[in-house]
């Protein structure tokens, strides 16, 4: 799907594709399940189980310890890396994690997920999808408001480093390597940990109806 820049797929039908979107981000949440056990029920199990899906504290720590343990989905035993990853599962990924963050856990090894995540997309097209598709049920949505979500919680050198990041996917199509080679540094949370509480505080008091 990389290899086609994330623009529009010929050949797949929108309900499979939805499918598929769907069992990578379940898988996720179950490294190493089968796909037999991931589509236990059916599609319409996996639509159903899509659709209640709650975005809340334990589904965010249970995507948290997969993204760092694998950085990766997998899916009987085999593994497939997040950059490989459509856009409608990695933008539910991002909401979930930043959800959270913001509202509620404001956790070095959460934030560091939604590092990993941001720092394995290496191509501008696929960052912009993942923008618009940052919503709890991968449906569309602004993509600034979606940057804007994540801007609201970096302070001091991980805003500089994350937009250093950003220059380089729409510059060169390639990533640019900040320090670690990662968006932006987590320990420079600790360094400015007054101002970054600042900044969780704020971006918890804002109205995040846009993403449900």
């Amino acid at each position: 799907m990389n290899d086609v820049d994330y623009r529009y797929l010929l050949g797949i039908q929108a309900d499979a594709f939805r499918a598929i979107y769907q069992l990578l981000y379940k898988a996720m949440l179950s490294p190493g399940s089968t796909i037999a056990e991931l589509l236990e029920g059916g599609i319409q199990s996996l639509d159903s189980w899509w659709e209640r899906r709650e975005a809340g504290m334990r589904e965010a720590d249970e995507l948290t310890k997969s993204i760092l343990l694998y950085n990766a989905v997998s899916v009987s035993n085999r593994f497939l890396s997040i950059d490989r990853l459509p856009p409608e599962t990695i933008g539910p990924m991002l909401w979930t994690l930043t959800e959270t963050y913001i509202g509620q856990t404001h956790s070095p090894l959460q934030e560091k997920a939604i590092v990993h995540i941001l720092s394995s997309i290496r191509r501008w097209r696929h960052m912009l999808e993942a923008l618009e598709h940052m919503s709890v049920d991968g449906t569309e949505v602004n993509a600034m408001e979606s940057l804007e979500r994540i801007n609201s919680f970096l302070v001091d050198k991980q805003q500089d480093d994350f937009n250093k990041f950003l220059d380089g996917l729409a510059l060169h199509g390639e990533a640019t390597k900040p320090a670690m080679q990662y968006a932006w540094n987590v320990n420079d949370s600790m360094a400015y940990g007054e101002e970054k509480n600042k900044r969780l505080l704020a971006a918890s008091r804002q109205p995040s109806t846009r993403y449900v």
